[in-house]
């Protein structure tokens, strides 16, 4: 592997790691919801579904999150940093769907 492979690979790993940082306050705010920890082995898809029940009004916000999420970190190309803000920003608004909820 040439340097230039090595340093698009850490770029990737890097972009990745931004990612799953983002997904961490979503995968907590669904654990409100189901109550329980995802599972070893369950993706955030499959936890999402597992928590659709319970996450009522959010429903569709928390399926539209997972899925942008889940194509962020599967993506063939290059995730740029309008995603990661768009990331952040739906997980924002996932949160503050549950507060305005309760209000």
């Amino acid at each position: 592997m040439n340097l230039e492979e090595r340093q698009a690979n850490r770029a990737k790993a890097r972009t990745r790691a931004r990612i799953r940082r983002h997904s961490v306050p979503f995968e907590r705010e669904l654990r409100r919801s189901v109550g329980r920890p995802r599972r070893l082995g369950e993706t955030i898809m499959e936890y999402t579904t597992a928590a659709k029940a319970k996450l009522a009004h959010r429903e569709t916000l928390g399926s539209e999150t997972c899925a942008a999420f889940a194509g962020a970190l599967y993506s063939p190309t290059a995730v740029d940093e309008v995603l990661l803000d768009n990331l952040r920003d739906r997980v924002k608004a996932f949160k503050k769907a549950r507060r305005d909820r309760r209000q």
